[in-house]
């Protein structure tokens, strides 16, 4: 739910592709959400008792919205 509000969040225009790289730092949840066109990134420290690394993407296409994992694409 944290990612879908991110992208809510963001300011217009926006990419039809979001990027979303997790990683551990410490005991905290680093969250890097990125875009190409226009460039965008921010970054959140969360903390959380089992950070993750994973790379996720959110795809829109005009009609619906996809969340996926990198190695799902």
């Amino acid at each position: 739910m944290f990612l879908w509000e991110c992208v809510e969040r963001m300011p217009a225009p926006k990419d039809y592709l979001q990027v979303f790289d997790l990683e551990q730092v410490g005991c905290m949840q680093s969250i890097t959400h990125r875009s190409e066109e226009p460039e965008y990134r921010r970054v959140y420290l969360l903390p959380s008792d089992s950070p993750i690394t994973e790379k996720l993407y959110i795809i829109d296409n005009g009609d619906h919205s996809t969340m996926l994992l990198a190695s799902e694409y």
